[in-house]
């Protein structure tokens, strides 16, 4: 089992390196760690202080939020009569977190703060990929072939704020390392911002709450205040040329869309589309129509005149919001499955950064601010329709939650031994 620990160990350290820049490595790292833990399990290992059943029940809420949308288009596909295998494909990486999560434990805690350099690197490769394939800012069009530059540049920004986060991992005699982890930060910053993804920018005062809200060491308040004044750094790059450009076609959007001008403008069309996508709900509010079914639906609205046919053909993949998306695909049941899979997980690292232990609270900092992101992120986009974006959900989940149930059997561990030591006869 040691060899298949250090494997795990450095699965783990290379999947932030390796899942934007490398097509294919965050399913390839993900299922070798999902295939770990099965092995883990056949040879009935023990970790941190339990077995695989005994874990899977104690934790059986966050196994059953990571399943929930797997099960929603179960659902979906027995009412409406349509079996589709490939629709399972990317919420299948959401129902292996169990087995991640449970390989992810056979790394002992001591190693975890190494998995802080995978995340640095990991937002500094994928800041150098946008940089090199979007040159700058101006074809917005995709990534490497394999993903949207929208999620692309979300996902990189939380590797940032991840490796940011990771300072309050250090000891005092490695103050140094804060320099490297917040320049990380700067590269998902600035990522974004060359993406002209607005989205994204939603988020940042939501990661400033929560890494003011984990920190409460004083000697950590020189680096929370670098972190502020990186998010400062970032307001002020929003409002750079490129920022005050989509700033003023927003509100000519809104004002034209309101006024009856113009429609099809690209703040009118997200507003079209999360209309039909909130028809087609009420149409079938219990299962939804089926994702297969979302592009006919938009095109039958249309025909209706409920939306311009523009906004039909722009929407065919998806509706650029996450709720309403899952309710007109899924109905009840998706919108259901997604608020289990933003806010059980998040209800876990929220209680977590209650606690006193500094590194317990700043993994959770990191889970919470996945979580609230991929949340934020959804309001204009939609993210779980991306495998590669359940497989970067997923995996981080199961790091930060290992991460703390490791840190946790560590101080029981120790608190045991220093009440043995009480304990013991003086001779």
């Amino acid at each position: 089992m040691r060899y298949l620990t250090w494997f795990v160990a450095a699965v783990s350290v290379l999947f932030p390196v390796l899942a934007l820049t490398v097509r294919g490595a965050a399913n390839t790292c993900f299922f070798l760690l999902a295939l770990s833990g099965i092995v883990a399990i056949v040879c009935r290992a023990k970790v941190a202080g339990s077995s695989f059943g005994e874990a899977y029940r104690h934790y059986w809420p966050l196994n059953l939020a990571m399943m929930a949308m797997f099960v929603a288009i179960l659902f979906n596909q027995i009412a409406n009569g349509q079996f589709l295998a490939r629709e399972y494909d990317a919420s299948l990486r959401l129902v292996l977190f169990p087995l991640a999560f449970w390989a992810l434990l056979m790394v002992p805690a001591k190693a975890d703060s190494y998995l802080a350099w995978g995340l640095i690197v990991g937002a500094w490769f994928a800041f150098a990929k946008m940089f090199w394939l979007i040159s700058a800012g101006v074809d917005r069009t995709g990534i490497g072939g394999f993903i949207s530059v929208i999620p692309y540049a979300e996902m990189a920004m939380l590797l940032g704020v991840f490796a940011a986060f990771s300072i309050g991992w250090d000891q005092a005699r490695e103050s140094w390392l804060a320099v490297p982890k917040l320049l990380a930060l700067l590269a998902g910053l600035c990522g974004a911002y060359l993406s002209q993804t607005r989205g994204a920018w939603i988020a940042v005062p939501v990661v400033a709450v929560i890494a003011f809200s984990v920190n409460r060491m004083r000697k950590a308040c020189k680096y929370m205040a670098l972190l502020f004044a990186f998010i400062l750094l970032a307001g002020a790059l929003g409002f750079g040329n490129i920022g005050q450009q989509r700033m003023a076609e927003v509100k000519h959007d809104v004002s034209a869309y309101w006024q009856g001008q113009e429609r099809d403008t690209s703040i009118g069309l997200r507003f079209q589309m999360w209309q039909g996508s909130w028809a087609l709900f009420t149409e079938r509010p219990l299962f939804g129509v089926g994702r297969e079914n979302f592009a006919k639906g938009l095109d039958g609205l249309a025909a209706r005149g409920v939306i311009s046919p523009e906004a039909a053909r722009v929407g065919q993949g998806h509706s650029h919001n996450e709720m309403l998306y899952n309710m007109a695909t899924l109905g009840l049941t998706g919108l259901l499955a997604l608020l289990a899979l933003y806010f059980v997980p998040a209800w876990y690292f929220w209680q977590a950064a209650r606690e006193t232990d500094r590194e317990i609270r700043w993994a959770a900092g990191m889970g919470l601010a996945l979580c609230l992101g991929f949340f934020v992120f959804g309001l204009t986009d939609v993210q779980f329709l991306w495998g590669h974006c359940n497989t970067f959900y997923s995996m981080h989940a199961a790091l930060f939650m290992a991460c703390i149930v490791k840190r946790r059997a560590v101080l029981r561990a120790t608190a045991s031994q220093d009440a043995g030591k009480l304990a013991a006869p003086q001779t």
